[in-house]
C-alpha cells in the first residue's frame, strides 16, 4: 500500500496557517460538532478490512474527500499529529470553538499507540466536551490497551467498528459496537448496538437490524443530524423510547 508523503510542518506553523486542523461539522453532523480527520486507508492499516476499504466513503471519486484542498488538509493533519505541539494546540482549538461534541476521524483511524495516547491526552484535558470515535484498531493486539484507556474516559464514547470481515469485536469495557451493513442479508451474527448502512440500502426504510438501531440519518425516513440525534455521542440515547 503506497504511503502518503508527509508535508514538512510544525504545530506552530499549523496554528498560524489557514490549514486549521479542526473541521466545523457538515450536513450530517451539524455545525457544533468539531472534527479532526486523516487520510483514509493509509491510517487505517491496523484494523481495516476488504469490506471497509471497498466501501470507504472517503475514497469515493467525486466526493468531498477527494477534493485537492481536502486531501492536502488531511495530509497536513497527519503530519501535525506527529508533532510535539499537537496535544496543546488541539486542546486550545477545541476550547476556543465551544463545541458540544468532537468526532475523531470522519476520515482515517488511529494509526499507532503513540498517536492514540495523544488523543487520550486531548480528551482528558477537555472534560467539558463529549468526544466520540469509531475504530477498527481493536483488531490489533498492540492497540487494545490504549483504546481501552480511551473508552474508560467519562467524556468519550468509543465505538468498535465491525463488518462481515472483522468477526465479533473483543470485549472492551465502556465501548459500543457499530456494524457496517452492505446488503439486506448482511446481518451480524453477534450483538451490536448500532448499524450503519451502505448508501444504496438507505433508500428503504429500516429502523432496526437484528434488534440494533439503524443510524437515524441512514434509516430512510428520519430527518435529523448527529447534533440532534446524539446516539453516537451520548450512551443514554440508545435507550430512549423514540429510538426503539
Amino acid at each position: 500500500m503506497p504511503k502518503v508523503a508527509l508535508p514538512l510542518v510544525t504545530g506552530q506553523e499549523i496554528a498560524k496557517s489557514n490549514q486549521h486542523s479542526i473541521g466545523n461539522g457538515n450536513i450530517k453532523l451539524g455545525k457544533r460538532i468539531g472534527t479532526f480527520s486523516l487520510p483514509a486507508i493509509h491510517t487505517c492499516e491496523l484494523g481495516s478490512t476488504p469490506t471497509c476499504r471497498d466501501l470507504c466513503y472517503a475514497c469515493t471519486s467525486n466526493s468531498f474527500f477527494m477534493m485537492s484542498n481536502v486531501i492536502k488538509r488531511y495530509q497536513t493533519n497527519l503530519a501535525f499529529s506527529h508533532t510535539s505541539e499537537f496535544v496543546d494546540s488541539m486542546v486550545k482549538q477545541i476550547r476556543k470553538k465551544k463545541l458540544i461534541a468532537f468526532r475523531w476521524h470522519v476520515s482515517g483511524d488511529l494509526y499507532s499507540p503513540a498517536y492514540a495516547a495523544k488523543i487520550l491526552s486531548v480528551i482528558s484535558r477537555t472534560p467539558e466536551v463529549n468526544h466520540y470515535l469509531y475504530t477498527r484498531t481493536w483488531r490489533s493486539l498492540k492497540m487494545r490497551p490504549i483504546i481501552s484507556a480511551i473508552a474508560s474516559q467519562p467524556n468519550v464514547l468509543l465505538w468498535l467498528s465491525c463488518d462481515r470481515d472483522t468477526g465479533e469485536p473483543v470485549e472492551i469495557p465502556e465501548s459500543r459496537r457499530a456494524y457496517l451493513q452492505v446488503s439486506e442479508d448482511d446481518v451480524p451474527s453477534y450483538n451490536v448496538d448500532l448499524v450503519f448502512r451502505d448508501a444504496p440500502l438507505r433508500k428503504t426504510v429500516v429502523k432496526r437490524v437484528s434488534g440494533a438501531i439503524v443510524c437515524p440519518v441512514e434509516n430512510g425516513v428520519t430527518n435529523t443530524t448527529c447534533q440532534k440525534c446524539q446516539i453516537c455521542i451520548n450512551p443514554n440515547r440508545l435507550n430512549l423510547p423514540e429510538n426503539r
